[in-house]
């Protein structure tokens, strides 16, 4: 008897944690505050797309005024169903270069690293943990 009420309370257990789990295509997503610290200098790509294609980097591209920091690119990732994560550049050196957003899903999945002018955020990233 100990035994069927134990293996009972395991499995019980096992689905409410797998069920609390969340998951990036869940819709609507769930309430988030959004905090996070995002990777610097990293950026994820599809290796099988060239580096200068806009599949290689993500499935939507963003410039200019609505992107102008990487909490307003994750944001968007976060109001976008099948957004995973985004990746963020800053602009350039020259004052012509915009800051540009990508949205990115599962294809977008081969970490690339040492790119002086990119940010790297999970869908639920929008909000500097360090700035609360």
């Amino acid at each position: 008897m100990w035994l069927q009420i134990s293996f009972s309370l395991i499995v019980v257990f096992g689905l409410c944690s797998a069920a609390s789990e969340t998951s990036d295509n869940a819709w609507p997503r769930p309430d988030s505050t959004g905090e996070c610290q995002p990777e610097y200098s990293v950026y994820y790509g599809n290796p099988l797309h060239k580096k200068n294609t806009m599949e290689h980097w993500g499935y939507k591209k963003i410039k200019g005024d609505r992107v102008k920091i990487w909490q307003q690119c994750g944001k968007l990732c976060y109001d976008s169903r099948g957004c995973t994560h985004w990746n963020w550049l800053h602009g350039g050196r020259e004052d012509s270069e915009q800051p540009t957003c990508y949205l990115s899903d599962h294809s977008q999945n081969t970490e690339y690293v040492k790119i002086w002018n990119t940010f790297h955020g999970s869908f639920n990233c929008f909000s500097d943990i360090t700035c609360q």
